[in-house]
């Protein structure tokens, strides 16, 4: 069985990319284990890992802006959809409301526990009516022209 991509049938089989999939959830674990001190990574398993999370996979960097009809509403004679205008970016704040007590058995460490703020991207999602449906290039062609969520919205 092979999964279907907007291009046609993926080359790889199903089961082939799940193991794949499967691969690199490990190799993730493994890094961030040993990332915070828990336990040497393999080798092999960070360096396919460190390597995938460089590359850019092309299906990861589509864009996949769309609207899915969940139903339709006969006596207005609108369809809801759900809207996926695209993706933004939030600062996250973290820091330890107490920081964990360490205990370095050998070398010379210095660890400091100090608050952090990294950006994080979430996708944009909206749940509205409609009383056309856009195909793939047509939603994105109308979001570009839009460009921010009010907008887009209003124009629908």
């Amino acid at each position: 069985m092979r999964r279907i991509t907007a291009s046609g049938a993926s080359e790889t089989t199903l089961g082939d990319e799940l193991m794949q999939a499967a691969s690199l959830f490990r190799g993730a674990a493994a890094v961030a284990a040993e990332e915070i001190g828990m336990a040497r990574a393999e080798e092999s398993t960070a360096r396919q890992f460190r390597s995938w999370a460089k590359a850019p996979d092309p299906e990861l960097a589509a864009d996949i802006r769309t609207m899915v009809p969940v139903f339709h509403d006969r006596e207005r004679n609108k369809t809801k959809v759900w809207a996926l205008l695209g993706w933004s970016t939030h600062n996250l704040e973290v820091e330890f409301a107490t920081p964990p007590a360490a205990r370095v058995l050998q070398g010379n460490v210095r660890l400091d526990f100090v608050p952090e703020t990294r950006p994080i991207a979430y996708p944009v999602l909206a749940e509205t009516y409609v009383s056309r449906l856009m195909d793939g290039d047509e939603f994105r062609a109308h979001c570009d022209q839009y460009r921010t969520r009010a907008e887009i919205l209003r124009h629908l």
